[in-house]
């Protein structure tokens, strides 16, 4: 497709796409707990060599194929897998022409500082069409969306993005108006505050809405368009908007040989330091569930109060800081169900009209209170570890 219409972050050389658990790999097994019986049963002995390593992966294999019926579907089985692996950090971002103060461009990618990068001509492979128009550089990232479940899922939200007028995600009757009182032609739509508008609709979708996305905007100005709302367009209450509005570019402040100071005008460090401080968040989030298995064996699910099998899928942790509560996988994500369809239940009661009502009634959930600590987690969130947690466990 023309890259005129198709601006999504989807290069040959993306290396991040394989590396959607590359916190997970850079952990050191010895700083891992080793005493229960099914972490001696998985993790490999931090002296082991890279050939007897490659010995108990086969050995391994080779009990799993005796155990399971043969199966001509192996590489089916891989594909599916795959398929449910979740990235760390794919966003779809917003950049600002710094010479042309109206120009935005709406873009995806698992890596901003590096997208920003080919963007502004810093690197030579990658970036868009019409981020190399002359004049346009540089650009300056002022917001992205994220916690999407897939790369799909962030590609679908582009488009839509660039595309308002026309897609599937937002109502027809919620579609901008133009001052003749039609749809906007203009797809994403041209100015500020249309594209944030369109934003708003995109978050507040049923196609988006359960995914519980965050925003961050890098931006004053931004921000201070998203606060004044102009189209009166109501956020979802669940979705978590975090505000980086520093104004130092990159180069000011830099010592002589800093490789950030050749990127006069980006916001480069700023969105390094929001990709390391969010990485570094699941990553601690991970080995804390991980460090948990080791006096784990006899704990309760917090609902139920039934021990929890460690051999079993998808155990759930709070991420909050200092609880240690442990779940059963249905057991947490039935309690948050039922937590939002009181709340829906309760706007439903007091909504004026049908128009009022929620759309849609709770069949997954979004966030929900953990029974210990009392304190909110998303659920993407802790399902998002879990099946780190899982995928690290079988490798």
């Amino acid at each position: 497709m023309n890259d005129k219409y198709n601006d999504s972050d989807v290069d040959d050389d993306d290396d991040d796409d394989d590396g959607v658990f590359n916190f997970i790999s850079q952990l050191k097994p010895q700083e891992l707990p080793t005493k229960s019986p099914y972490f001696s049963s998985q993790l490999p002995s931090t002296t082991t060599t890279n050939k007897a390593t490659t010995t108990t992966s086969t050995t391994t294999n080779e009990i799993e194929n005796e155990n399971d019926s043969a199966d001509d579907d192996d590489v089916d089985g891989e594909q599916e897998k795959k398929h449910f692996d979740f990235p760390s950090l794919y966003c779809v971002y917003l950049l600002n022409s710094l010479p042309k103060k109206n120009s935005y461009y709406i873009g995806s990618t698992p890596d901003p500082n590096r997208r920003l990068r080919q963007h502004n001509g810093d690197l030579s492979r990658g970036g868009a069409y019409r981020t190399k128009k002359t004049g346009a550089r540089p650009w300056k990232m002022v917001l992205f969306v994220y916690g999407f479940p897939s790369k799909i899922s962030a590609l679908q939200f582009e488009y839509a993005w660039q595309h308002a007028d026309t897609t599937r995600f937002i109502y027809f009757q919620k579609r901008l108006q133009s001052k003749k009182g039609k749809p906007n032609g203009q797809g994403g739509g041209a100015g500020i505050h249309q594209k944030l508008a369109n934003l708003r609709l995109l978050l507040e979708s049923p196609g988006f809405v359960r995914m519980g996305l965050k925003l961050t905007i890098f931006d004053k100005t931004v921000y201070g368009h998203w606060m004044s709302n102009r189209y009166q367009i109501p956020l979802p209450a669940h979705i978590l908007v975090k505000v980086e509005t520093h104004d130092a570019f990159d180069g000011e402040g830099t010592e002589n040989g800093d490789l950030e100071s050749s990127f006069q005008g980006g916001n480069y460090t700023q969105i390094k330091r929001f990709k390391k401080e969010e990485l570094g968040w699941q990553k601690n989030y991970f080995e804390t569930s991980l460090k948990r298995f080791d006096d784990s064996i006899d704990k309760k699910c917090a609902i139920c109060q039934v021990p929890i099998d460690l051999s079993e899928k998808l155990r759930c942790f709070c991420y909050q800081k200092n609880c240690d509560a442990f779940y059963h996988f249905k057991c947490w994500s039935q309690s948050m169900v039922d937590e939002m369809d009181e709340l829906y239940n309760n706007q439903c009661a007091t909504a004026r009209d049908e128009s009022d009502k929620p759309i849609i009634q709770p069949l997954l959930p979004i966030k929900g209170k953990c029974v210990k600590c009392k304190k909110v987690n998303f659920w993407n969130i802790v399902v998002r570890n879990a099946v780190h947690i899982d995928k690290y466990l079988d490798s």
